[in-house]
């Protein structure tokens, strides 16, 4: 990103397969946004995939419904705490690349838990996103997954409980680290709303 110079960015992994209209609706909904907002407010949109095996045959059409993602806003509060936005669907402009990059000075902080977060994070705290619930990327499940399409529910969690703790303290520590980076280019609505979510979790 540091790199880029172009008016929009879009992250791609090399495993997963875009379909044919992904960048035009992607596009469509980001000029939108700027319609609405402006070119020089932050602006993300992400979209949905569907999971398939190595072949990419298709084992669910939906990622977000599959993870039990699918009722997750995109407020600063919900997505503190869960990332709900895959790398490869992400589509930015060029002042979120801008924002990023002056505020990101170490992109090997360990804080920082995956890229395609932290890109969702300070959209939603400096500027925008806007999720669209349209499939764009067959998402292929093999050995070598990095994260892989992981299953949210009630049994899970509770099988899961020291792991979900860490992964719930590694997200406050996330939380802290965006707070002290990106303050100073959060709207003083948003900068409270992150402060106070951020408290109420660390107190939970």
């Amino acid at each position: 990103m540091r790199y880029s110079k172009n008016e929009y960015f879009a992250f791609s992994d090399q495993d997963d397969y875009w379909l044919p209209e992904k960048m035009t609706l992607c596009l469509k909904y980001l000029h939108n946004l700027e319609e609405k907002y402006g070119k020089k407010s932050p602006l993300m949109v992400y979209t949905d995939m569907s999971v398939t095996d190595s072949n990419l045959k298709i084992t669910a059409s939906s990622f977000l419904e599959n993870s039990g993602k699918e009722k997750i806003g995109d407020s600063v509060q919900e997505l503190l705490i869960t990332s709900v936005a895959a790398g490869c669907t992400i589509v930015g402009n060029a002042e979120l690349r801008k924002v990023i990059v002056k505020a990101t000075d170490n992109v090997f902080d360990e804080k920082i838990l995956m890229h395609d977060w932290w890109t969702l994070l300070v959209a939603a705290c400096c500027g925008h996103v806007l999720g669209i619930r349209t499939p764009t990327v067959l998402y292929r499940q093999h050995n070598t997954n990095s994260v892989g399409a992981e299953r949210y529910n009630v049994f899970s969690k509770i099988r899961n409980q020291k792991e979900n703790a860490r992964k719930y303290w590694a997200s406050c520590k996330q939380a802290e680290l965006l707070y002290n980076k990106l303050g100073e280019f959060m709207p003083c609505k948003k900068k409270e709303h992150h402060r106070r979510s951020h408290f109420n979790n660390v107190c939970q």
